[in-house]
């Protein structure tokens, strides 16, 4: 029990820390007006167990996330997802991880396609 059980208890509060509503502050592979695009960039992420879900909408793009949560070194999660860029149809997969307690630093790899990178704060 001893540490093995207070590291667990230690990840799994940093696990919690993942939920919640996130604004996508920066999108670096994309020009810098395309944040701007839309009126409320975010990820909205739910977690129960190990299963995450939850919805993104930033520039002119949305729609729904599912993975799971990876506790390891770091905390973090590896989704597929799955929406719209303007009025095509997009999916792939992606993952993100905390660097500290308020930022989510993450990639997002269309099928086929290019990948971007994303970084969000949380929002309290």
């Amino acid at each position: 029990m001893g540490r093995k059980g207070f590291g667990e208890i230690g990840r799994r509060s940093k696990s919690c820390k993942l939920a919640g509503r996130w604004k996508v502050v920066e999108l670096p592979d994309f020009e810098d007006d395309y944040i701007k695009e839309s009126k409320n960039p975010r990820f909205d992420i739910r977690i129960k167990g190990r299963t995450i879900r939850g919805e993104y909408h930033f520039g002119l793009q949305d729609g729904t996330i599912g993975g799971e949560l990876i506790v390891d070194e770091r905390v973090g999660m590896r989704f597929s997802f799955e929406g719209h860029d303007e009025m095509n149809s997009v999916f792939g997969y992606g993952e993100a991880y905390l660097i500290d307690d308020n930022t989510l630093d993450g990639k997002m790899h269309y099928h086929l396609g290019e990948t971007f990178r994303f970084i969000c704060k949380h929002r309290k």
